[in-house]
């Protein structure tokens, strides 16, 4: 189940029909923290710990706690492990230890990956083989329960759709096995790479590295805005720190609600202004922007600017993770000196490509799933152009075929497709 380096971008995808559940890192986010906020938004799973500390074998001595917490600015839980210190632990040594426990294959499975994102980002960091690599901090007991019983709440939530803000990186330096390093640690900065992060200037660590492979096993969708949501919940898990700055918690914001209607997800969007480039030089670029890979649509609007010019506004929508690429291809292309981007999301009626058999001719047309559960039909307007020499021949056409993508489904493919435009 490692997914280490199939980790998507990250703005792309609003799921239908799932669960959301939105993480604040606050202050930031460690093991500790995530099962925190996780019990405080559903306190009847706390009874659950205790099944899967026996089902891990853990040592007798070993006690787990989640308790109540009040700073005064925010309420919520603290969660804590005592137990006995374990030493270092081979990868290897982790693996076998979860596999051979007898907690659920689907949270042994979760478990498992979460602890192979950590071997491939200390491998890396540390030039070793994956079997070679040695867990210090991470190897004992309490980070072996913190990434197990995140692996139980996770999977209790079932495939629920994870979007996340900004994190905080920390600034400053820690103390630990391998000496004096900077925050954040570079385990923790590997693997959170390509996730959106800030400095706030607050000293101290903010996302540990058992945090951070949380959030590359959750894969969280996140961009400028992840979307509306319908709060049905909240869960507060406190930290050990304390920062005289902010409340040292991760907020879990939880939304019960599918969203109902059109499939919804996310694009690229590129605006500016040209108003120094010859019409036909124009035309030609942004063709040459239209047929950009990840480019789904380029608008050209008229429009005055300063001192009365008349201009051209354009507007590219593309593939979030094209963006940069496309963002390049404007400025190679036309003569504009700035830009502006973003992401925002879209709603998508679920659409098929339909090829209707009409006096021995092949003739496309899309039918669009209406929220309301009708169908709607249009035909393709390159065919009626190629097929009729007046607006009443493409009006009856239009119709005739409209009508027999319809209806006539016995004469008719249908190929299903994903529209980009």
């Amino acid at each position: 189940m490692h997914r280490y380096s199939e980790i998507w971008n990250r703005a792309s995808v609003i799921w239908l029909g799932k669960m959301r559940i939105h993480i604040e890192a606050v202050g930031g986010l460690a093991g500790d923290m995530f099962i925190a906020a996780m019990v405080d938004a559903e306190p009847e799973s706390a009874h659950e710990l205790d099944n899967v500390l026996c089902a891990l074998a853990a040592p007798t001595e070993v006690r787990v706690r989640a308790e109540p917490t009040n700073n005064g600015q925010m309420v919520g839980h603290r969660f804590s492990v005592a137990a006995p210190a374990r030493g270092h632990a081979h990868y290897p040594d982790i693996v076998r230890l979860i596999e051979g426990s007898t907690i659920k294959q689907a949270v042994k499975a979760r478990a498992l990956d979460i602890f192979a994102i950590l071997a491939h980002a200390e491998a890396k960091v540390h030039g070793v083989e994956l079997d070679k690599v040695q867990f210090h901090e991470v190897g004992n007991w309490d980070s072996i329960i913190d990434v197990v019983f995140a692996a139980h709440l996770i999977e209790r939530c079932g495939d629920a759709h994870w979007t996340t803000g900004p994190l905080p990186l920390g600034e400053g330096f820690v103390d630990c096995d391998h000496g004096r390093i900077p925050l954040p640690t570079p385990a923790a900065l590997e693997m959170l790479k390509g996730f959106p992060v800030y400095r706030d200037g607050i000293k101290g660590e903010r996302i540990t590295p058992t945090g951070a492979a949380i959030l590359r096993h959750l894969t969280p969708t996140y961009g400028q805005d992840t979307g509306t949501m319908v709060v049905s919940r909240s869960g507060v898990g406190f930290g050990t720190r304390e920062f005289a700055e902010i409340s040292n918690v991760v907020r879990l914001l939880f939304s019960d609600e599918a969203f109902v209607g059109p499939e919804a997800d996310r694009v690229g969007v590129i605006r500016f202004s040209v108003d120094d480039q010859t019409p036909e030089d124009l035309a030609i670029a942004l063709d040459q922007i239209r047929i950009a890979d990840g480019a789904l649509d380029v608008m050209q609007m008229p429009a005055f600017g300063k001192k009365g010019r008349m201009l051209s506004r354009i507007e590219v929508v593309c593939q979030p993770e094209c963006i940069s690429d496309i963002v390049q291809t404007c400025f190679q292309q036309t003569s504009t000196i700035g830009l502006r981007w973003g992401f925002e999301s879209r709603a998508v009626l679920s659409r098929e490509e339909a090829i209707v058999i009409h006096d021995g001719e092949r003739w496309n047309a899309k039918i669009a799933a209406r929220p309301d559960g009708t169908k709607t039909a249009k035909a393709e307007a390159d065919d009626l152009a190629e097929h009729s020499h007046t607006r009443s021949e493409r009006d009856r056409l239009r119709q005739t075929i409209e009508k027999e993508a319809q209806t006539s489904r016995d004469e008719t493919k249908i190929e299903r497709r994903d529209e980009d435009d």
